[in-house]
């Protein structure tokens, strides 16, 4: 068990060990450093590996929040049809993101401590053509798990777009990219990674690349952010 002086009882930020902690402490090199650099590729490789993911893995500065921005802005353009499945306030903080890019948005909540369920999105689904699918895999404000896997399926046979939030699941529950039919999985390295706050992880299956290249080939659409897939 891990020994603290001050426990923090809150879903993160986690206490971080020493041994992360003593690497956190080694001397400041430039980003093109070599020893950075291959430091940096075996990260990338490791997660995307963990993680099975055939697409791209993104480790950069920033929050959680930052990686849902990411997540939603190069994946879409305006006027897509989104549907948010939310079990608490983070799922709900998707739904000012995706207004401000002006998606065409819909909710599908479940009553907080209970989740969406696979037969809920696959009602919706049934009745309306969706670019896209969110769903928080464990929702912070209640601890509630949803069943990402089963909704991964049902998203996949209507060819929507799967956006996963991990930020409080990734690294201590079970997320696998390809397997589940994830295109987006996000997360932050606070929580389960027991690591310090300040980094942002973002898995991008080869589907989701592609939406974003050709998305950019498109003279009608700007990006909202400049941290794209590529």
């Amino acid at each position: 068990m891990l020994k603290t002086p001050k426990l923090v009882m809150i879903p993160g930020p986690t206490p971080v060990t020493r041994s992360i902690q003593d690497q956190m402490g080694r001397e400041t090199v430039a980003f093109g450093d070599s020893s950075f650099v291959q430091d940096y590729k075996e990260v990338l490789a490791d997660l995307k590996e963990l993680w099975k993911c055939s697409g791209e893995v993104f480790v950069i500065a920033g929050s959680g929040t930052l990686a849902m921005e990411m997540a939603i802005a190069n994946i879409t353009k305006r006027g897509d049809s989104v549907l948010i499945c939310s079990n608490g306030f983070f799922g709900d903080r998707f739904i000012d993101m995706c207004q401000r890019k002006g998606l065409d948005v819909e909710l599908l909540s479940a009553p907080w401590g209970t989740s969406v369920t696979a037969e809920d999105v696959e009602k919706k689904l049934a009745e309306k053509k969706y670019d896209v699918v969110t769903v928080t895999h464990v929702e912070t404000s209640t601890g509630v798990m949803a069943p990402i896997e089963a909704i991964g399926k049902v998203v996949k046979a209507h060819g929507a777009l799967y956006v996963v939030d991990g930020v409080a699941a990734s690294a201590g529950a079970e997320e696998y990219v390809d397997p589940m039919g994830i295109d987006v999985l996000l997360t932050c390295s606070q929580k389960a990674f027991g690591v310090a706050p300040g980094l942002a992880i973002l898995w991008a299956s080869t589907k989701a690349v592609e939406k974003d290249v050709l998305l950019r080939q498109s003279p009608s659409h700007t990006q909202t952010l400049k941290n794209g897939f590529r």
